[in-house]
């Protein structure tokens, strides 16, 4: 092969390994995350501190941080002890084996779950107009703890399953949700705090399926959540 023609072939494949180079650390760069299981007093006085800044009530706060400290205070295998930690969001997720080994050392029949979590926060964020609506008061009994009878029946009606619609894309879904938040009176007001929602309809109905806490700071987003009823507490 000429060398005028050896060296352009070069050329061509150093370009073509520099534009994959720069395309993999693109997409590394929009998907990974850092987080923290609130397990060190750093992590813990930036989560406070985004809490108190927010106007949560410092008992909503005490109260939530005596239930991740409470969790936190039997050990969990592979969640991050202290510091930060930064992941893969496509390939993110934690251990079930780890959870449920986890949950029995626990030997606790209350488990706080994702919704619970979020509403001890911003369930005085919320307003809640009078409805007519009645809402399943038997939704996750063993999972409100230190609750009057009214947060009690705000916690049902917020989180309550929808009857089934048969919506056939997300954004029916969506609305059809909104329009039962408006039934039920229920308002989000702006704030830089506010709760995240996934829902999917089931055949049981529209129902919760996660709930998180995102927190707008300056130029960033903070999402604070209780990761899954058998998983930790996280900051990311």
């Amino acid at each position: 092969m000429p060398k005028r023609k050896r060296r352009t072939f070069l050329i061509i494949g150093f370009v073509l390994i520099s534009l994959l180079v720069a395309t993999l650390s693109l997409w590394a760069s929009n998907n990974t995350f850092t987080y923290s299981n609130l397990m060190d007093n750093e992590s813990k006085a930036t989560a406070h501190s985004l809490l108190s800044d927010a106007n949560i009530p410092q008992e909503n706060i005490e109260l939530f941080f005596t239930l991740v400290d409470e969790f936190n205070s039997v050990p969990y295998k592979g969640i991050v002890e202290q510091g930060w930690k930064k992941a893969f969001i496509p390939f993110f997720s934690y251990n079930n084996n780890n959870g449920f080994a986890h949950l029995e050392a626990q030997e606790q029949e209350n488990m706080i779950i994702c919704r619970s979590a979020a509403y001890i926060l911003l369930k005085d964020h919320i307003i809640f107009n009078k409805t007519d609506v009645k809402p399943d008061r038997n939704l996750d009994n063993n999972n409100k703890l230190q609750l009057t009878e009214e947060e009690k029946l705000h916690y049902d009606l917020l989180f309550a399953n929808i009857d089934n619609s048969n919506t056939d894309s997300s954004e029916a879904l969506v609305d059809k949700v909104v329009d039962y938040w408006n039934m039920a009176g229920i308002k989000f007001p702006e704030s830089c705090i506010q709760f995240v929602m996934a829902y999917a309809d089931t055949e049981n109905g529209i129902q919760n399926f996660h709930t998180g806490i995102a927190i707008y700071d300056d130029d960033c987003v903070w999402f604070l959540e209780k990761a899954d009823p058998i998983h930790p507490y996280q900051i990311s």
